[in-house]
């Protein structure tokens, strides 16, 4: 039994998280996933996912991305994936008062990984890990090292 009373990873976690990484890897390669720092972004390649991974590498500034033109198409699915501490909680509500505009932004995934991740210590960084452990990655996808990261522009 898991010191928090519940088991590490039983048959519905494990399931719970494999949907969601489906769901990650699914995005095409139009869509946005922006996360806090670099090893967010390397993990979530190691998962496979295709779509554009932005970073931000400032706590302290908000993100300037709402005259990007992609964000003007309404079919761009953008996924926003903080941390999962106070300070990512507070950087959600910002990146989704920022970027909605009328579009839709997902943050359902971003709950959904809290809820499975958290009490194991674990955040975006460690999701390929975990993966890895549970044979929930079936092949590793490491990040091309002349793959241009953008990160996001401040003000």
């Amino acid at each position: 039994m898991h010191p928090r009373g519940r088991p590490p990873w039983d048959e519905e976690r494990r399931a719970a998280l494999e949907k969601v990484i489906s769901s990650l890897v699914g995005l095409s390669s139009r869509d946005l996933i922006i996360v806090e720092g670099l090893k967010d972004s390397n993990s979530l390649r190691r998962l496979g996912v295709k779509a554009e991974i932005i970073t931000t590498n400032s706590a302290r500034r908000v993100m300037r991305l709402e005259r990007d033109d992609r964000l003007l198409a309404r079919d761009v699915k953008i996924v926003l994936l903080p941390d999962f501490d106070r300070e990512g909680r507070e950087k959600i509500r910002r990146w989704k008062s920022e970027l909605s505009g009328g579009r839709a932004i997902d943050m359902t995934t971003w709950r959904v990984l809290r809820s499975l991740l958290k009490s194991e210590g674990i955040g975006i960084e460690g999701l390929a890990r975990i993966a890895g452990k549970l044979g929930l990655l079936r092949k590793e996808m490491w990040l091309d090292p002349d793959e241009m990261i953008r990160r996001a522009r401040f003000r």
